[in-house]
């Protein structure tokens, strides 16, 4: 996950759609689009984010790296002065296939404020 591009700016808002599979991180340098991606038979998306307050109005400083038959599940640490928020990424599939959240546009009529933790 490339939200290493995070690093040195500061997060104003966050937008989700309503599958959780794109996301929009606006920030003081831009924005940056987020978009979950699963190859063939494979679905990905966002499952949690917790402690969103520790993010929105901070600087980030230091990111960290059941569906169908088999599922990747990757947690993503972005530290900021006021704490951690976590991300939690799944991607499902019948274990032959993978996914990834990667840099990429957004439909911004379907991006909602991201305010709690889901």
């Amino acid at each position: 996950m490339e939200l290493e591009k995070l690093l040195g700016r500061t997060v104003m808002q966050v937008l989700a759609n309503p599958e959780r599979d794109e996301f929009r991180f606006v920030t003081d340098g831009g924005d940056l689009d987020y978009h979950c991606f699963g190859d063939c038979c494979s679905e990905s998306w966002v499952n949690h984010i917790t402690d969103i307050d520790t993010l929105i109005g901070q600087l980030g400083v230091e990111p960290e790296s059941t569906r169908q038959e088999e599922d990747e599940v990757l947690f993503h640490r972005i530290q900021t002065p006021k704490g951690v928020c976590v991300i939690e990424f799944r991607n499902s599939s019948n274990g032959y296939y993978g996914g990834s959240f990667e840099e990429g546009l957004c439909k911004p009529n379907d991006l909602q404020p991201v305010t709690e933790d889901f």
